[in-house]
C-alpha cells in the first residue's frame, strides 16, 4: 500500500503518530502511577556570604514528616554539580530538633549525587506511627551562575526529584552584609516540575527573601533566586546549556529533506533527457519493432500511461478482445471524463486476453505475458477493468516492467531510490525522536510541522528521483526515434484517433466488443495525445511518476494533466450538522483541545519526568527556543535541590 500514491498521505501520518507516541510514552513513563503521599514540610534556611571572588551558601533544612511502623526513615539525594560544574558540597550533617544526630549512610551514586540514607533512630516500639524532623546542613562553595549580562544565585529548594509531595514548602534566603551591596533587587519564585514558569510568593525584608508554596506534588519543585550585579562572583558558572536543539533542530529537520530535494534535482540534471536539437528528430511513421508501450511510457518517465497503453496495444494487435456495456455515441474529439463516466466505463468493460502459447504470431513474449498477467489477471478469462486495481499485483507489474526495461540496456540503473526515500525518512525520524527525547523548549507544534515539511520534502525528492539513469548508446538511438514518432503522431494523426478511438468513440460489433484497429492508438497514449484510456483505467502503476510534464517537449504536443481531473465531489447534509453543538463545544474539539494542550506540556516540558528534567541540565525545559536555560526563573533551574522519599 505504501508504494502508491497514499505515500504522499501515510509518510507524513507515519511521522506524525510515532512522534507524537513517543511524546506520549515519554510522558506516561514520567508521571508516577501511584505518588506516596506527601510529607508535611520542607523548611530551608540559606545564608549567602561573599568569600573572596565567590558567594558561598549555608544551607539548613529542615524535613518534617509522619512514618509509619514500616518505614525505616527518609532518603535525601543531594545534587552537587551544575550542568557538569563542581558546586563544592561541603560537610553533611542530620540532626534532630534536640541536636542529636541521625545515623545515615553517605553514598555516591552513578550519576555524581549523592544519596543519604538516614534512619529514623525512634527509641519507641516499632508499631507506633511517629512525626519527626530531619535537620540537614551543609555548604556549597559556588552558586552564582551568568544569567545574561547580570549573575544569578538561584537555588532549588526541595528539588525535582521526590516521589513524594510537600503539604508546604518555604525557604529563607539570608543575605550576609559582605554581599547586601551586589544586589539588583531583582527576585523570583517558581514552582512546578522542571522547566514550569509558575510563580510562588516571595517577599522581601531587609536582605532576607522569604518564599513559599503550598501543596506541591511528586517531582514539584519550589526555585528561588536573586539578580546579582556583574563582575559580583569573578569566576561564575556557566549557564546551564540548552539540551533542546530549539529552533536550529527544527531547521536541521527541513534540511534533512532539503538534501534529499538536491539529491534528486542534481541527479534529474545529470541523466536529464537531451533537447530535441541534440537528439536530430527525424519523423517516424511506424512503432519501434523492439519497445513495447507499456515499457516505452516507462522509458519516458510516464509509467502513469503505461497501463492504458498495453490494454490498447493487446487489443489492437489481436492479442485480447474488449468488450463494452455502453454503445459508442458519434465520432467527436473525446473531452475529459467525470469521476462518474470513468467509473461507469471501467466497470462496463470486459478484457480477454489471449494464451500466446496458442497463437504463434502473438507478441505476448515470456516477459510481457507476465507484466500482462499482473495488470490484468489470467489468460482466458473476462475480467472486468474495475477489479484489476491490487496493491500487490500492481507492485508486482512494476518490478516486470522495471527487470524488463533494465534487459534492454537503453538506460542504466538508479538503484539509490528506495534508498534515500528509506534514509531520509529515517534520518527525521531518528533525528526527531532524539530532540523529543533532550527536550522541545516549547517548540512542539512548530517541530511536528517542520518534520511534516520535511517528510513531504523527501517524498517530493523520491518523485523526482529518476527511476532510471542515463542514456546509453542504444537508449539514444531509441529516444530519437520515439521523439519521430511523436512529431508525427502529434501533428497528423492525433486529432484522427482521438476521434475514432477513444473509450466512447471506438466502434463496437454486434456482440458488443470494441474494435480498436488503430496500431498508433497505444503509443498516442504514451505520447499523451489520446488520454480517455489513460482517464478510465487511472495511474495503475506502483511508484511516484517520474515527472508529471512530457518526456519530450516537442512542438504542436498537447499534455493533458494526469492530476488535475481528480476532482471530489461534495454532498450537503444540513440536516446532520445542523444538530451538531456550536464550535468548540463538541466532544471532538474538546478532545483536540486537551491533546493540543498535552503536547504543548510535554515539549515545555512539564510533564517530563525526573530522570529527563533534573537540575543538572538534562531537561526538556533546556532552554528556550534554543538559547540558555532561564535559570532560577523556571523550576529546577538553580543550583542544587535533587530529590527523596521515604525508606
Amino acid at each position: 500500500m505504501l508504494s502508491l500514491w497514499r505515500k504522499w498521505i501515510a509518510y507524513p501520518l507515519g511521522w506524525l503518530a510515532i512522534t507524537l507516541l513517543g511524546m506520549l510514552t515519554i510522558l506516561l513513563l514520567s508521571t508516577p502511577n501511584s505518588a506516596d503521599p506527601p510529607m508535611k514540610h520542607f523548611k530551608a534556611v540559606y545564608t549567602a556570604t561573599k568569600v573572596g571572588s565567590q558567594v558561598h551558601v549555608n544551607v539548613e533544612e529542615s524535613i518534617r514528616d509522619t512514618l509509619d511502623p514500616s518505614r525505616l526513615g527518609i532518603t535525601r539525594v543531594l545534587v552537587p554539580h551544575f550542568d557538569g560544574q563542581d558546586l563544592g558540597l561541603g560537610p553533611i550533617t542530620v540532626k534532630d530538633p534536640d541536636g542529636e544526630p541521625y545515623e545515615f549512610t553517605q553514598r555516591t551514586l552513578p550519576n555524581g549525587d549523592v544519596e543519604l540514607l538516614i534512619d529514623r533512630n525512634d527509641p519507641r516500639p516499632r508499631y507506633s506511627t511517629t512525626t519527626f524532623d530531619f535537620l540537614i546542613s551543609y555548604s556549597l562553595a559556588r552558586t552564582v551562575a551568568t544569567e545574561g549580562q547580570a549573575q544569578e544565585l538561584a537555588l532549588n529548594v526541595n528539588g525535582t526529584e521526590w516521589t513524594n509531595g510537600f503539604d508546604t514548602v518555604s525557604a529563607q534566603l539570608v543575605i550576609d552584609p559582605s554581599l547586601a551591596g551586589h544586589l539588583t533587587g531583582d527576585a523570583f519564585c517558581t514552582q512546578g516540575r522542571a522547566g514550569s514558569n509558575e510563580t510562588c510568593t516571595i517577599t522581601r525584608d531587609g536582605d532576607t527573601f522569604s518564599a513559599s508554596a503550598n501543596h506541591l506534588g511528586a517531582y514539584e519543585n519550589m526555585t528561588l533566586s536573586v539578580g546579582l550585579k556583574p563582575g559580583t562572583v569573578a569566576d561564575p558558572l556557566n549557564p546551564m546549556k540548552a539540551r533542546s536543539h530549539g529552533w536550529w533542530g527544527i531547521a536541521g529537520l527541513v534540511g534533512i529533506g532539503l538534501a534529499a530535494l538536491a539529491v534528486a534535482l542534481i541527479t534529474r540534471r545529470i541523466v536529464r533527457v537531451p533537447s530535441k536539437d541534440e537528439l536530430g528528430i527525424v519523423t517516424q511513421f511506424t512503432p519501434p519493432k523492439d519497445l513495447e508501450p507499456v515499457l516505452a511510457a516507462d522509458f519516458l518517465g510516464v509509467p502513469e500511461r503505461g497501463a492504458a497503453a498495453h490494454l490498447a496495444w493487446i487489443v489492437a494487435e489481436g492479442m485480447g478482445e474488449l468488450t463494452s456495456s455502453w454503445d459508442a455515441t458519434a465520432p467527436a474529439p473525446a473531452a475529459n471524463l467525470s469521476p462518474g463516466e470513468r467509473a461507469a466505463h471501467r466497470s462496463g468493460l470486459r478484457l480477454t486476453w489471449f494464451d500466446p502459447s496458442a497463437r504463434p504470431q502473438s507478441k505476448l513474449n515470456g516477459y510481457m505475458r507476465s507484466i500482462t498477467e499482473a495488470l490484468f489477471g489470467g489468460a482466458g478469462k473476462q475480467r472486468s477493468l474495475d477489479h484489476v486495481r491490487g496493491f500487490s499485483s500492481l507492485s508486482h507489474a512494476q518490478q516486470l516492467r522495471d527487470a524488463a526495461l533494465a534487459n534492454k540496456m537503453l538506460r542504466s540503473e538508479i538503484l539509490f531510490g528506495p534508498l534515500m526515500l528509506w534514509a531520509g525518512y529515517l534520518a527525521i525520524m531518528g533525528y526527531g525522536l532524539y530532540q523529543v527525547w533532550i527536550g522541545l523548549a516549547g517548540l512542539g507544534w512548530p517541530f511536528l510541522f517542520a518534520g511534516f515539511i520535511a517528510v513531504m520534502l523527501v517524498l517530493w525528492a523520491f518523485h523526482l528521483l529518476p527511476v532510471h539513469g542515463r542514456l546509453s548508446s542504444s537508449g539514444r538511438e531509441m529516444q530519437r526515434y520515439l521523439a519521430g514518432l511523436e512529431r508525427f503522431i502529434t501533428t497528423s494523426e492525433g486529432e484522427r484517433i482521438q476521434w475514432m478511438n477513444s473509450v466512447e468513440t471506438a466502434p463496437r460489433d454486434e456482440e458488443s466488443r470494441v474494435a480498436l484497429y488503430e496500431k498508433l492508438l497505444p503509443w498516442a497514449i504514451v505520447f499523451g495525445v489520446e488520454n480517455s484510456w489513460q482517464q478510465v483505467l487511472g495511474s495503475m502503476y506502483s511508484r511516484f511518476p517520474e515527472r508529471e510534464r512530457r518526456a519530450l517537449a516537442l512542438p504542436g504536443a498537447t499534455t493533458p494533466s494526469t492530476w488535475a481531473d481528480r476532482s471530489h465531489t461534495r454532498r450537503e447534509t444540513p440536516s446532520r450538522w445542523d444538530s451538531r453543538p456550536n464550535w468548540g463545544q463538541g466532544a471532538i474539539t474538546r478532545g483536540f483541545a486537551s491533546f493540543a494542550h498535552t503536547v504543548g506540556d510535554v515539549s515545555r516540558g512539564t510533564g517530563s519526568s525526573s530522570s529527563s528534567t533534573r537540575s543538572s541540565g538534562r531537561g526538556w525545559s533546556g532552554g528556550s527556543s534554543g538559547r540558555s536555560s532561564s535559570g532560577g526563573r523556571s523550576s529546577g533551574g538553580g543550583r542544587g535541590g535533587g530529590g527523596g522519599g521515604r525508606r
